[in-house]
């Protein structure tokens, strides 16, 4: 298969943008659904759903809107 699977995204969060306010670095959280990343080759011929960009890639840029926190205690680390 030439596509990165996952769409459930449960993880760390490493870096965090500029205006995000509700998320911290090391942080536990889950993406609430599927995310495109809308730029990769497969995004801009219509086949979002093969997004190349997906949860089980090594790391994932995600809005921070989907995001629903974890317990700080919820990641086995």
């Amino acid at each position: 298969m030439p596509i990165v699977l996952g769409y459930e995204i449960e993880g760390e969060i490493v870096q965090i943008g500029n205006n995000v306010t509700t998320l911290e670095v090391e942080q536990g959280a889950v993406c609430k659904h599927i995310v495109r990343c809308g730029k990769c080759k497969n995004c801009l011929s219509g086949l979002s759903y093969m997004c190349q960009d997906g949860g089980f890639a090594t790391y994932a840029v995600v809005p921070a809107i989907n995001f629903i926190n974890l317990p700080d205690d919820y990641l086995m680390r």
